[in-house]
């Protein structure tokens, strides 16, 4: 991702990470937002589960942006902003869902979308096949998402899970 959007094209770029649930797709976009903050005018994270979650998303841009209360507010006010933004359109996995309406028309702006559809390359400019994670990053993970302490125990317990999670996983595949 920090090479093609380092890349200035002339026009929007989307970049699409896909793979299995829990692979790690939202924490990789997570990082590089972190890494590469100064670069963005501003970042907004959409969750992109159903349209009534992508709906209260752009509206809370309006409002934070106080350009109105609605999501045509916010698209408008994204194809209208002549910077560097970014959009995280995360879990953006029901097939049902069309991207298009949601998508700022204009020749800028960085868009990364996460999902378990494959389908959604169709977006991008660039994609990436995201695999299970590491066993170590897993761990994290886990006693990251439960706001527990890395100690010995939280950490062997977190390990017992993540070695019966991918046995699970390697038994659906």
């Amino acid at each position: 991702m920090q090479l093609y959007f380092s890349k200035d094209l002339g026009k929007q770029q989307i970049y699409v990470l896909y793979g299995l649930g829990g692979a790690g797709k939202t924490q990789i976009a997570l990082k590089f937002i972190e890494q590469s903050k100064s670069r963005f005018s501003s970042a907004f994270l959409i969750d992109t589960s159903s349209k009534e979650t992508i709906d209260i998303g752009l509206k809370n841009i309006a409002f934070k942006k106080k350009i109105g209360e609605t999501a045509e507010a916010a698209i408008q006010w994204l194809t209208s902003k002549h910077e560097e933004w970014l959009l995280l359109f995360d879990n953006a996995d029901d097939p049902n869902i069309d991207m298009n309406k949601f998508l700022p028309r204009c020749n800028h702006g960085k868009i990364i979308i996460t999902t378990r559809n494959p389908g959604l390359c169709v977006y991008a400019g660039e994609n990436s096949h995201i695999d299970n994670m590491e066993e170590d990053d897993a761990v994290m993970l886990i006693l990251k998402s439960a706001a527990v302490d890395n100690i010995s125990k939280n950490r062997t317990t977190s390990t017992a899970i993540v070695k019966v999670s991918s046995l699970i996983v390697g038994m659906r595949t």
